[in-house]
């Protein structure tokens, strides 16, 4: 199904052109808030495929994809941060669209934490740490200082405490180049 709608929105119009990309990317906004994120990419991987540097909507014109779905009106939340947690597995950051996944990841561990944390734990205790590994994944984690602090302080995130630690000192040593 996905395909298909990839495949129609790139046949019908050029492909090099700022149109086009936001049209492409608003019209895939409203088919993932209208079908309840039911095609949403699964894997990070797959995520990748579509929105990473090789990707189809690598280029995406005047706004990023996850940007404008977090921000859509009726976009459901809790199916947004259960598919966020899902692909975030295994990522490592990148510009661009794969930027705005960890984006709004960050987003949600900050203003929708509650809903964050309850999702988190539907998660094993590896799928945590390698969410958290993409969490703080850069070309300068430690950019991401404030934010460790902030989780390491906060009594809701204490049961991740030590995945969390573990996550920010990996890719302190590991940054993305």
């Amino acid at each position: 199904m996905l395909l298909t709608l990839v495949l129609f929105i790139f046949l019908q119009h050029p492909h090099n052109n700022d149109f086009t990309d936001s049209y492409a990317r608003d019209t895939l906004v409203a088919h993932y808030v209208n079908n309840g994120l039911k095609d949403f990419p699964t894997t990070f991987t797959t995520f990748t495929e579509l929105f990473g540097e090789q990707g189809i909507y690598y280029n995406s014109g005047d706004g990023c994809l996850m940007w404008k779905l977090y921000s859509h009106p009726a976009v459901n939340l809790v199916l947004l941060c259960r598919a966020v947690l899902r692909v975030s597995i295994d990522g490592v950051w990148m510009a661009d669209q794969i930027c705005g996944l960890q984006d709004i990841l960050h987003v949600l561990s900050k203003k929708n934490k509650s809903l964050f944390i309850a999702h988190l734990g539907e998660h094993t205790d590896d799928e945590a740490y390698s969410i958290w590994r993409f969490y703080f994944s850069g070309l300068y984690p430690d950019n991401y200082q404030s934010d460790y602090e902030r989780l390491m302080k906060d009594p809701d995130y204490a049961k991740y405490h030590s995945i969390v630690k573990k996550a920010y000192i990996y890719n302190l040593n590991h940054p993305v180049r």
